[in-house]
């Protein structure tokens, strides 16, 4: 019986200060790219909470002809933003955790930093709190209103 069949690597990655410092650029980079996501994230959420609240306090002074499309519309533009700000930040952690996994795996081992702690915990934690703020603001627009 032979062997399973394994993939060579398709290029070799030779241990060096120079290929070692891309490694770590790309890292930090990743980490950017993540933190831009939160940024966005953060505008998403805050402006679906201003929408929903702001139109709340107006919906006694609206003219009734306003409110063709329906009462609720600023409620559930609220929550869609809201919603949309927590999901693609999920999206956005789960693809930078994809990629920080592909980067200290084969054959990047000889040149990733092999420490206890890794570089990406407080970004991570950081985008973990977002999402659950995001998702505090959703339950409280949809009971709320």
């Amino acid at each position: 019986m032979s062997a399973p069949h394994t993939r060579p690597p398709r290029f070799e990655v030779e241990a060096s200060a120079g290929n070692h410092l891309a490694w770590m650029s790309a890292i930090l980079g990743l980490q950017r790219t993540l933190m831009a996501a939160e940024r966005t994230t953060v505008t998403l959420i805050a402006f679906g909470f201003t929408v929903a609240q702001v139109f709340q306090n107006l919906k006694t002074i609206v003219p009734p002809q306003f409110l063709v499309l329906g009462p609720h519309l600023p409620r559930n533009v609220g929550l869609l933003m809201i919603a949309a700000g927590a999901g693609s930040l999920a999206l956005f952690t789960w693809q930078y955790l994809r990629a920080v996994a592909y980067l200290a795996a084969e054959p990047f081992e000889t040149i990733s930093l092999p420490i206890a702690v890794p570089l990406h915990q407080l970004t991570c934690l950081t985008a973990y709190a977002i999402m659950l703020l995001g998702l505090l603001g959703f339950a409280s627009v949809f009971v709320s209103f």
